[in-house]
């Protein structure tokens, strides 16, 4: 049965044309919203499997204390991308109810922006996926069909910037989170940090993608990591990207 979608975007002519582009694709998308409350009231009402939604909607801080349904007193405020702009980071507060109030709907970032402070929140939220909207349908469609299936999906070139946007790396330390993975086990380290599939990885390494999800499996359980973004960010916090090689 193919995911049911809601859509939460203010820009209507981009949700518009993703909707119709999702729909011809098989998916089915529930609703077309444009504000954050009205996306948690789809997702509360549809009960969808994924929630696709925008970083930034248009909202000044002070009306967002006032106005906005998903604000409670004494809650944290999340990162800011431009201060001195109005937009406010609602996106994040809407994936933040989703999350507490409907864990079932996984939530998928599609964003203008590149930010790593806003992608890292994200991910630290625990979305299933982040994404760029301004690129082709097809890359937008790849990455949902990752998190339908269950994976955590990020744009490579975002991932690679949200890893390396954390603290400042511990050398022994790298040297003893690695120092029990296999060299087969480390370029499957090193192309989990970049982003790569499952698919991907067994493609690359000219092996099959049953054995190419053991090693990922066995990379976690020797990191101690749930996720393929933990252990990219374990590898990031202590500094052991440049040991796993290059991309070839």
């Amino acid at each position: 049965m193919p995911a049911r979608i809601v859509l939460c975007d203010d820009h209507t002519l981009l949700t518009e044309s993703l909707a119709a582009s999702l729909a011809a694709k098989g998916y089915q998308v529930e609703a077309v919203t444009s504000t954050p409350a009205q996306g948690l009231a789809a997702v509360a009402s549809l009960d969808p499997d994924i929630l696709m939604l925008d970083v930034h909607f248009p909202m000044t801080v002070s009306a967002r204390a006032a106005a906005s349904p998903l604000a409670t007193a004494g809650e944290q405020a999340f990162p800011v991308s431009r201060p001195n702009s109005r937009m406010v980071t609602a996106g994040l507060e809407l994936a933040r109810a989703v999350l507490e109030r409907h864990p079932r709907t996984k939530v998928l970032m599609v964003s203008a922006t590149d930010d790593p402070a806003i992608v890292s929140a994200a991910l630290d939220l625990g979305v299933s996926g982040f994404t760029r909207k301004d690129q082709r349908i097809d890359g937008i469609v790849q990455i949902l069909e990752r998190v339908a299936a269950g994976e955590v999906a990020v744009d490579p070139e975002l991932l690679r910037a949200a890893v390396r946007h954390l603290k400042a790396p511990d050398v022994d330390q790298a040297e003893r989170t690695l120092r029990y993975l296999t060299p087969r086990e480390r370029e499957v380290l090193r192309r989990i940090v970049e982003g790569e599939s499952t698919k991907q990885i067994a493609r690359a390494m000219d092996i099959a993608q049953s054995t190419a999800r053991t090693h990922v499996q066995n990379v976690l359980v020797k990191l101690g990591a749930h996720s393929r973004v933990e252990a990219s960010a374990i590898v990031a916090r202590v500094g052991a990207v440049d040991r796993l090689g290059a991309s070839q």
